[in-house]
């Protein structure tokens, strides 16, 4: 019951990443993921145009979708390769959002902030 609480006071705050001018989007989120002059993730067969549309594509997806942070999604948590993860609503994808902004590179490409790892399969 705690972790729900606690998930729910994540998503509260993380949904202030919707608002204007209030943290990350889903623009300044995939750049810092894919850009060069940021964390400049690769993935094999994949351009980096390929990887950006595809990052702001569900990330704008799921922000038209209102819902709950369900209890399997936990972005900040390490989630091995071999998982598909995907947020699906807005709460979820501002959640994310949050998590891309405060880890470091080298964990975002090592599976930290799911679904940063399968953009573009």
């Amino acid at each position: 019951m705690r972790a729900r609480s606690f998930l729910t006071t994540v998503a509260a705050i993380g949904g202030l990443a919707l608002a204007p001018g209030c943290g990350p989007d889903c623009q300044s989120t995939c750049n810092r993921l894919y850009q060069e002059n940021e964390c400049n993730l690769q993935r094999p067969g994949q351009s980096r145009d390929d990887l950006l549309r595809s990052c702001n594509n569900a990330c704008t997806n799921a922000l038209k979708t209102p819902g709950e942070i369900r209890e399997e999604y936990t972005p900040s948590q390490y989630t091995p390769s071999d998982q598909s993860v995907r947020f699906i609503n807005d709460q979820e994808a501002a959640l994310w959002m949050d998590c891309v902004e405060t880890q470091a590179c080298e964990k975002l490409d090592d599976g930290y902030c799911s679904p940063t790892s399968s953009f573009g399969d």
